[in-house]
Protein backbone atom coordinates (compact mmCIF):
# COMPACT_ATOMS: atom_id res chain seq x y z
CA UNK A 1 0.00 0.00 0.00
CA UNK A 2 1.75 3.21 -0.60
CA UNK A 3 -0.28 6.58 -0.53
CA UNK A 4 1.68 9.26 -2.41
CA UNK A 5 0.95 13.33 -2.74
CA UNK A 6 2.07 14.34 -5.88
CA UNK A 7 4.37 16.40 -5.94
CA UNK A 8 5.66 14.98 -2.77
CA UNK A 9 7.80 17.75 -1.03
CA UNK A 10 11.13 17.24 0.73
CA UNK A 11 10.36 16.92 4.67
CA UNK A 12 10.54 19.99 6.85
CA UNK A 13 9.32 22.44 4.48
CA UNK A 14 7.03 24.75 4.34
CA UNK A 15 4.12 23.96 1.42
CA UNK A 16 3.07 26.89 -0.76
CA UNK A 17 -0.15 27.42 -3.03
CA UNK A 18 0.00 24.68 -5.10
CA UNK A 19 -2.36 21.22 -6.66
CA UNK A 20 -1.95 18.29 -4.96
CA UNK A 21 -2.93 14.56 -6.79
CA UNK A 22 -3.33 12.03 -4.68
CA UNK A 23 -2.29 8.93 -6.34
CA UNK A 24 -3.07 5.49 -4.36
CA UNK A 25 -1.57 2.42 -5.05
CA UNK A 26 -2.53 -1.41 -4.07
CA UNK A 27 -0.25 -4.08 -5.76
CA UNK A 28 -1.13 -7.16 -4.34
CA UNK A 29 0.66 -10.39 -5.87
CA UNK A 30 -0.92 -14.17 -5.76
CA UNK A 31 -0.04 -17.46 -7.85
CA UNK A 32 -2.23 -16.37 -10.58
CA UNK A 33 -1.49 -12.88 -11.09
CA UNK A 34 -1.10 -9.40 -9.78
CA UNK A 35 -3.67 -7.57 -9.01
CA UNK A 36 -2.96 -3.36 -9.32
CA UNK A 37 -5.91 -1.05 -8.03
CA UNK A 38 -4.81 2.77 -8.56
CA UNK A 39 -7.11 5.78 -8.04
CA UNK A 40 -6.20 9.30 -9.09
CA UNK A 41 -8.07 11.85 -6.82
CA UNK A 42 -7.45 15.82 -7.44
CA UNK A 43 -7.98 18.72 -5.46
CA UNK A 44 -7.70 21.94 -6.12
CA UNK A 45 -5.63 24.74 -4.89
CA UNK A 46 -4.73 23.36 -1.53
CA UNK A 47 -2.60 26.50 0.40
CA UNK A 48 -0.89 25.69 4.00
CA UNK A 49 1.74 27.06 5.75
CA UNK A 50 2.01 23.76 8.62
CA UNK A 51 5.62 22.06 8.96
CA UNK A 52 5.69 18.82 8.24
CA UNK A 53 7.77 17.58 11.93
CA UNK A 54 8.09 14.18 13.43
CA UNK A 55 8.47 16.03 16.59
CA UNK A 56 6.12 14.51 19.39
CA UNK A 57 4.11 12.96 16.56
CA UNK A 58 5.39 9.21 17.68
CA UNK A 59 3.62 8.98 20.97
CA UNK A 60 0.59 10.36 18.99
CA UNK A 61 0.51 7.38 16.87
CA UNK A 62 1.14 4.83 19.32
CA UNK A 63 -1.82 5.82 21.20
CA UNK A 64 -3.75 6.19 18.35
CA UNK A 65 -2.74 3.04 16.70
CA UNK A 66 -3.23 1.24 19.89
CA UNK A 67 -6.86 2.98 20.15
CA UNK A 68 -7.90 1.75 16.72
CA UNK A 69 -6.37 -1.77 17.44
CA UNK A 70 -8.54 -2.13 20.72
CA UNK A 71 -11.50 -0.40 19.49
CA UNK A 72 -11.23 -2.39 16.09
CA UNK A 73 -11.28 -5.48 17.95
CA UNK A 74 -14.23 -4.31 19.77
CA UNK A 75 -15.82 -3.42 16.96
CA UNK A 76 -15.39 -6.68 15.29
CA UNK A 77 -16.58 -8.48 18.60
CA UNK A 78 -19.96 -6.65 18.10
CA UNK A 79 -20.21 -7.15 14.73
CA UNK A 80 -19.45 -11.36 14.11
CA UNK A 81 -19.10 -12.22 17.99
CA UNK A 82 -15.07 -12.90 17.37
CA UNK A 83 -11.87 -11.20 16.75
CA UNK A 84 -8.32 -12.60 15.87
CA UNK A 85 -4.62 -10.56 16.38
CA UNK A 86 -3.97 -9.72 12.93
CA UNK A 87 -7.03 -7.28 13.35
CA UNK A 88 -5.10 -5.57 16.13
CA UNK A 89 -2.73 -4.76 13.70
CA UNK A 90 -5.00 -3.69 10.57
CA UNK A 91 -7.19 -1.64 12.81
CA UNK A 92 -4.59 0.52 14.64
CA UNK A 93 -2.79 0.80 10.81
CA UNK A 94 -6.41 2.16 9.49
CA UNK A 95 -7.00 4.97 12.64
CA UNK A 96 -3.34 6.21 12.41
CA UNK A 97 -3.84 6.24 8.19
CA UNK A 98 -7.36 7.75 9.10
CA UNK A 99 -5.66 10.59 11.37
CA UNK A 100 -2.89 11.32 9.09
CA UNK A 101 -5.56 11.40 6.49
CA UNK A 102 -7.83 14.04 8.93
CA UNK A 103 -4.72 16.18 9.18
CA UNK A 104 -2.44 16.41 6.22
CA UNK A 105 -5.51 17.16 3.65
CA UNK A 106 -7.26 19.73 6.19
CA UNK A 107 -8.50 21.48 2.93
CA UNK A 108 -10.44 18.46 1.66
CA UNK A 109 -14.08 18.12 2.26
CA UNK A 110 -15.56 15.84 4.86
CA UNK A 111 -16.75 13.73 1.84
CA UNK A 112 -13.39 13.88 0.12
CA UNK A 113 -11.00 12.44 3.56
CA UNK A 114 -13.64 10.03 3.98
CA UNK A 115 -13.14 8.65 0.43
CA UNK A 116 -9.62 8.96 0.63
CA UNK A 117 -9.74 7.10 4.28
CA UNK A 118 -11.86 4.07 2.88
CA UNK A 119 -9.44 3.25 0.16
CA UNK A 120 -6.50 3.16 2.44
CA UNK A 121 -9.12 1.34 5.09
CA UNK A 122 -9.74 -0.93 2.26
CA UNK A 123 -6.02 -1.40 0.71
CA UNK A 124 -5.38 -2.79 4.39
CA UNK A 125 -8.06 -5.29 4.30
CA UNK A 126 -6.78 -6.76 1.39
CA UNK A 127 -3.20 -6.63 2.14
CA UNK A 128 -4.07 -8.23 5.05
CA UNK A 129 -6.23 -10.74 3.43
CA UNK A 130 -4.50 -11.63 1.39
CA UNK A 131 -1.00 -12.30 4.07
CA UNK A 132 -3.89 -13.52 6.70
CA UNK A 133 -6.47 -15.82 5.05
CA UNK A 134 -4.54 -16.65 2.06
CA UNK A 135 -0.76 -16.91 1.85
CA UNK A 136 -1.36 -18.21 5.92
CA UNK A 137 -4.62 -20.13 5.34
CA UNK A 138 -6.10 -18.81 8.68
CA UNK A 139 -9.42 -17.75 7.49
CA UNK A 140 -10.59 -14.72 9.39
CA UNK A 141 -12.71 -13.85 7.37
CA UNK A 142 -14.38 -14.53 3.68
CA UNK A 143 -16.30 -12.22 1.83
CA UNK A 144 -16.65 -14.34 -0.92
CA UNK A 145 -20.37 -14.92 -0.42
CA UNK A 146 -20.97 -11.11 -1.06
CA UNK A 147 -22.00 -9.08 -4.33
CA UNK A 148 -19.32 -6.86 -5.39
CA UNK A 149 -16.07 -8.56 -3.90
CA UNK A 150 -12.57 -9.26 -5.11
CA UNK A 151 -11.08 -12.33 -4.35
CA UNK A 152 -13.19 -12.59 -1.23
CA UNK A 153 -10.97 -10.42 0.92
CA UNK A 154 -12.60 -7.60 0.30
CA UNK A 155 -16.38 -5.78 -0.68
CA UNK A 156 -17.39 -2.84 -1.68
CA UNK A 157 -20.01 -2.98 1.15
CA UNK A 158 -17.54 -2.74 3.84
CA UNK A 159 -15.39 -0.07 2.05
CA UNK A 160 -18.95 2.23 2.09
CA UNK A 161 -19.09 1.01 5.68
CA UNK A 162 -15.07 2.28 6.37
CA UNK A 163 -16.32 5.74 4.26
CA UNK A 164 -19.28 5.94 6.88
CA UNK A 165 -16.61 4.84 9.76
CA UNK A 166 -14.19 7.26 8.44
CA UNK A 167 -16.18 10.48 8.19
CA UNK A 168 -17.44 9.74 12.04
CA UNK A 169 -13.42 9.29 13.05
CA UNK A 170 -12.22 12.16 10.69
CA UNK A 171 -15.22 14.48 12.84
CA UNK A 172 -14.12 12.80 16.24
CA UNK A 173 -10.45 13.79 15.26
CA UNK A 174 -11.63 17.25 14.25
CA UNK A 175 -13.56 17.52 17.48
CA UNK A 176 -10.54 16.24 19.82
CA UNK A 177 -8.12 18.87 18.37
CA UNK A 178 -10.83 21.71 18.78
CA UNK A 179 -10.81 20.84 22.19
CA UNK A 180 -7.25 20.50 22.44
CA UNK A 181 -7.04 17.37 23.27
CA UNK A 182 -5.24 16.33 20.41
CA UNK A 183 -2.23 18.80 19.55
Amino acid sequence: FVLYPYPFPPQNIFFHYTTFFFYFQCTIILKKGIIILNCIFPCEKIYTKRKISIQGATMKHIIIFLTGGFGYNILELLWRGRTHPSMFFAGGLCLVLIYNISQFFKELSLVKKSLLSSFAITAVEIITGVIVNVKMNLHVWDYSVLPLNIIGQISLIYSFLWFLLSAVMIKTFDFLERKSLIK
